[in-house]
């Protein structure tokens, strides 16, 4: 990648209001050459705004869906379904949820003692059906 091209150039912006907005950030994603940025407050939209930036209002930044995040992960170890078998975890600051992937047939089930047993709180579990589990990406 280009490193003064515009998408880079909205990557470094990206981060510079993650940095600067704090408390207030939640999320941030470039869709068709913008850049978008899930704040929760009526300053931060502002800052977002003037700095060339989409601001998108939320209910939960970064730091409560990483709890929410950690939250699921705890309730899914004990596990709450049989044989359950987790492939991912992850949590958007867009939705304002925690998405977990599972085999298809064990996305019903889950799903219902989600919405039963609210392991995240306010914040929304979605269980989907996931194409396999997760590996790491190679740094070779």
């Amino acid at each position: 990648m280009n490193s003064d091209g515009p998408a880079a150039q909205l990557l470094l912006l990206h981060a510079r209001l993650r940095n600067e907005l704090g408390a207030e950030y939640a999320d941030g994603w470039i869709d068709r050459g913008v850049l978008y940025v899930a704040v929760t407050g009526p300053e931060a939209e502002a800052k977002v705004r003037d700095a060339g930036a989409e601001p998108v209002l939320v209910a939960f930044n970064a730091d409560e869906l990483q709890q929410a995040g950690s939250q699921v992960q705890t309730w899914l170890a004990d596990k709450p379904v049989q044989d359950l078998e987790v492939h991912s975890i992850s949590t958007s600051g867009r939705t304002g949820t925690v998405t977990v992937k599972v085999p298809a047939d064990q996305v019903t089930a889950l799903q219902a003692a989600a919405d039963e047993q609210a392991p995240a709180g306010e914040i929304s579990v979605i269980v989907e059906e996931s194409a396999g589990m997760t590996t790491p990406m190679s740094t070779k």
